[in-house]
């Protein structure tokens, strides 16, 4: 479902209408990019080339990122080290899987079923 917020009064951007824009946004973000290292990624760069080429994927398409994409750090106390990871929207979750590396198994069956689904449909 798509929410949207519409300024109704016309006098331009408010704050408090930037946060709650900001509210609706993050509601629907509910995946994390690392949770795909169950998927069978092999390595924080592999991951990475995929959450960059499915932003990219939205922006060619006109497909607002930040609908999609939020950047999230994660600390680790004990190592001291601050990770970067991502929250999705269910779509960018999938678009990330369709654009690892084609030797992914889980990127093969994907593309058959996004195939078969397709078809059916015609």
């Amino acid at each position: 479902m798509t929410s949207y917020l519409i300024d109704i009064w016309g006098a331009g951007r408010s704050r408090v209408f930037d946060e709650l824009e900001e509210a609706f946004i993050n509601q629907a973000l509910g995946y994390k990019a690392s949770n795909l290292w169950d998927k069978g990624f092999q390595s924080p760069e592999e991951l990475s080339r995929a959450v960059a080429r499915a932003m990219r994927a939205c922006r060619r398409s006109g497909i607002p990122v930040r609908e999609h994409f939020k950047p999230v750090y994660i600390s680790d106390e004990e190592e001291h080290l601050v990770a970067r990871d991502w929250n999705l929207s269910k779509f960018a979750y999938l678009l990330v899987l369709l654009n690892a590396e084609r030797e992914h198994p889980l990127v093969s069956r994907l593309q058959v079923r996004l195939i078969r689904s397709f078809l059916k449909e015609i």
